[in-house]
């Protein structure tokens, strides 16, 4: 699976932003299938109506590529322990927590696409 944080679904819903790396890195991906928190969603369309309301019609058709998994019970608690990994003293803020979790999920062999 591919994890596309908010900041990736925005990219490829906003048409104007010039996302060819990411794009391009995701096509010659095609095969692996896209992984998100449900989070991204709401991040995602608020970000959009902020500073590009016209792009909000392709934001669902770019949630539908993409698996988006539910903050249930486990990956809340996931999230409560979660540490940055480069100071692993500081705790992650809840939202980026939150957001990162999922893609820690059992079962999944998780991929980052390019900034």
């Amino acid at each position: 699976m591919i994890y596309l944080d908010s900041a990736a679904v925005v990219k490829l819903a906003h048409a104007e932003s010039k996302p060819e790396a990411l794009r391009d890195w995701l096509a010659e991906r095609a095969d692996i299938g896209w992984l998100s928190s449900v989070l991204a969603e709401v991040e995602s369309f608020r970000a959009l109506a902020r500073y590009s309301p016209e792009a909000i019609t392709r934001l669902h058709p770019v949630l539908d590529l993409i698996e988006l998994v539910d903050l249930d019970l486990r990956i809340r608690a996931l999230a409560q322990s979660m540490t940055c990994s480069s100071h692993p003293d500081d705790v992650l803020g809840s939202r980026q927590a939150l957001s990162s979790a999922p893609e820690l999920e059992p079962g999944f062999d998780v991929l980052h696409p390019p900034a």
